[in-house]
């Protein structure tokens, strides 16, 4: 589980074992925040719009994206999935976050959600009034 002491200071707690496997210090204000489903990764993003990830084990942060407005894990995967301003950013391999593939989705609107069934995974934009 990972949650805020504080605006600045994230805490990661392995509820199995009562501990504490991670403290994480930000310069700033954070808005958000969320573990991959294995527990080893933490993605972040503070009140600038930056994402950072950190590995939980070796406490080491990257920053991912300037200006992102969106973020989610691909439920029960290790991809990330962001949009920073007319572009959505898709990281299949989490372990090597330089390698990032980008998709326009400039006159397509905002990203809203993900939702993945039947083996698809969907990125659900919103164009206007309805969902694409």
């Amino acid at each position: 589980m990972a949650y805020l002491l504080d605006s600045k200071t994230i805490i990661v707690q392995d509820l199995n074992k009562n501990l504490n496997m991670a403290q994480i210090n930000h310069e700033n204000t954070l808005d958000f925040l969320e573990l991959n489903s294995s527990g080893s990764k933490l993605i972040f993003r503070d009140k600038k719009k930056r994402l950072t990830i950190s590995n939980i084990y070796t406490q080491s942060k990257t920053t991912l994206l300037n200006y992102c407005s969106y973020v989610q894990w691909v439920p029960l995967s290790d991809v990330v999935v962001a949009q920073n301003r007319g572009n959505l950013c898709v990281w299949y391999n989490i372990e090597d976050p330089d390698k990032v593939v980008i998709y326009n989705i400039a006159n397509k609107g905002d990203v809203v959600g993900i939702e993945r069934a039947s083996g698809k995974t969907s990125v659900i934009v919103e164009d206007g009034s309805q969902n694409v």
